[in-house]
């Protein structure tokens, strides 16, 4: 069960009583690891392909990634940093780290950062081992009574680090709750030109040493905000980051970050020279556990502010980051986004399809709406879009020379207008029904068209048959059901008139999907649009424990599921 801490931004801090973890076998792990490396300080070969060769740093353990057939050289921090007019104390310690770290310290109710270097190196706390394309290396930090290994293997187009989270040891009185990976491999000083990349909406660039550094620095989660978290104002107007990568354009040649393993627990950041040091960076966050804050009596004069902390144990597996240095042709945002391609190619077998894109139409079937009848206010379903409207505005298209059509149809489905839990493929009788559908289908084959029907498995309104927001809904880090409203135009705050959704858990997606595709195939050749189901990716801190890496699995098999024998609308 997901045991939580809550504190109020009045208070010092007001810790909720957990479980102590054994610490025997952890404490023991602690006081075995010393630095085992005496070797005298310079690059030592570590591993190499035909391509590329690793190299480690005996003295500081920064990493380099060579190029052997351009000869061009890639470094985990930068070669100059020492001569840095700007970086002091702990931002020149963060120059030379591996990655940086927020913790949360129990005992005294703080957030903390410290930094590999600082907090393991400069100690000598370091161990080193050899594997045969690459090496692991585990970073003590006794202050904190933490272990922290990372992984760099050499691959055929490049250099993946990873951090083990399955031999993370946390031994004390303190809770990691995100890690900065890497944030300065190949950055960009301010005798470089270039850009950093990051895949902001449909992509960005932002130049290096642009003088922007008074803003703050660029900061977003992959696949969006999480949606269990409370919002009080929603001010953003912005598109989520879809894919999760990012890049780095220097001197005419660039590298290519791509998140392969826990991309969805990673926010990608990115930051240009001026403020605390001289370098244009940007690089993969994961987070560990969660932090929420909730607004308490905000209709009264003394609102306060509640922070509450996940405390569960950190999920296991590894979160990697893999490393593509490209050059020559490819070295800008074009062949940035051709290699990304071609690694989406071959990790998932998609193909290229350059010409025959459909028209995308997208039509409304119904809607519920409250009507006076004797004095009543009873609610009535409003046909919008009938199928026999549909095949009408079809056939039209079809006679003015558009042979192809890929038509999205939402609100057609009896338990998505009624906000239930769409686990039943029930056609709306006002729009045409089941019988209706079947002539459309008809009528399809000779328009060039294909019909996708939207569904959701991720809001309800209404509980029904064998759903309550008890088993069925998501929690908050509070463990209460997570309740989402509406804001305002007006004043971007949460809307009490507009309808509300309950979150669906991540891990009912699966059970749900199972149920309503049994139903969906009697309706015949017709096709899915997955709705909002890969529109965001969101937590679950019910007794199960559901992260947004565990969630984001759930709906990759969701999907699989809905996909046999049929073709999917994103």
């Amino acid at each position: 069960m997901a045991v939580l801490c809550v504190c109020f931004s009045c208070l010092a801090g007001t810790p909720v009583t957990r479980a102590e973890q054994p610490e025997t076998a952890q404490t023991a792990a602690l006081d075995e690891l010393t630095e085992n490396n005496g070797h005298d300080s310079g690059y030592e070969l570590v591993a190499e392909n035909r391509r590329f060769a690793l190299s480690m740093n005996n003295s500081t353990y920064e990493v380099s990634l060579s190029d052997r057939e351009t000869g061009e050289v890639w470094y985990s921090n930068p070669q100059d940093r020492a001569e840095d007019p700007l970086a002091f104390g702990i931002n020149q310690e963060n120059l030379s780290s591996a990655f940086t770290m927020v913790y949360r310290d129990k005992s005294r109710g703080t957030i903390e950062v410290i930094n590999s270097y600082a907090g393991s190196v400069q100690n000598r706390e370091i161990k080193v081992e050899k594997e045969e394309d690459g090496f692991k290396i585990y970073y003590k930090f006794s202050s904190i009574k933490c272990i922290v290994p990372l992984r760099y293997r050499l691959e055929e187009d490049g250099l993946s680090c990873s951090i083990l989270t399955d031999e993370i040891i946390e031994a004390g009185e303190c809770s990691i709750m995100s890690i900065s990976l890497l944030p300065f491999f190949g950055a960009g000083s301010v005798k470089d030109t270039g850009y950093l990349m990051v895949p902001d909406g449909s992509g960005a660039l932002i130049y290096f040493n642009n003088g922007k550094h008074i803003y703050e620095k660029y900061s977003e989660k992959v696949y969006g905000r999480d949606e269990n978290f409370d919002v009080t104002e929603d001010n953003e107007r912005k598109q989520s980051i879809r894919l999760p990568v990012f890049g780095i354009q220097k001197n005419s040649r660039a590298l290519l970050g791509i998140i392969t393993q826990g991309e969805a627990l990673a926010s990608i950041e990115a930051s240009v020279s001026g403020e605390s040091h001289s370098y244009n960076q940007v690089n993969a966050n994961f987070e560990l556990r969660a932090i929420d804050r909730y607004m308490m009596g905000v209709s009264g004069n003394n609102p306060r502010v509640v922070t509450i902390y996940e405390e569960t144990p950190i999920s296991k597996g590894e979160l990697t980051v893999k490393y593509c240095p490209l050059s020559g042709e490819q070295s800008g945002y074009s062949g940035m986004a051709l290699k990304y391609r071609s690694f989406l190619m071959a990790r998932h077998g998609l193909q290229y399809k350059p010409t025959g894109q459909p028209l995308c139409l997208e039509a409304l079937g119904a809607v519920r709406l409250k009507e006076s009848f004797l004095g009543f206010l009873v609610n009535r379903t409003v046909p919008l879009t009938r199928f026999d409207e549909l095949s009408e505005m079809l056939q039209e298209l079809n006679e003015r020379g558009v042979d192809s059509v890929a038509v999205k149809y939402t609100d057609w489905n009896k338990d998505k207008i009624n906000g239930r839990v769409v686990d039943d493929a029930a056609v709306v009788g006002k729009i045409g029904g089941k019988s209706g559908l079947n002539k459309l289908l008809n009528g399809l084959r000779n328009q060039g068209a294909t019909l996708f029907l939207d569904t959701d498995y991720y809001k309800v309104r209404r509980w029904n048959g064998l759903y309550s927001k008890t088993r069925t809904a998501a929690k908050t880090v509070a463990n209460r059901p997570v309740y989402k409203y509406r804001y305002s135009f007006l004043d971007n705050l949460k809307d009490p008139n507009l309808p509300a959704s309950f979150l669906i858990a991540p891990k009912e997606v699966e059970r749900i999907a199972e149920r309503f595709i049994k139903s969906f195939n009697k309706l015949g050749d017709v096709q899915i649009s997955l709705g909002d189901m890969t529109a965001f990716v969101q937590s679950d801190f019910g007794i199960d424990g559901w992260s947004r890496q565990k969630s984001a699995d759930t709906i990759q098999k969701a999907v699989a599921l809905l996909s046999e024998g049929r073709s999917l609308m994103i």
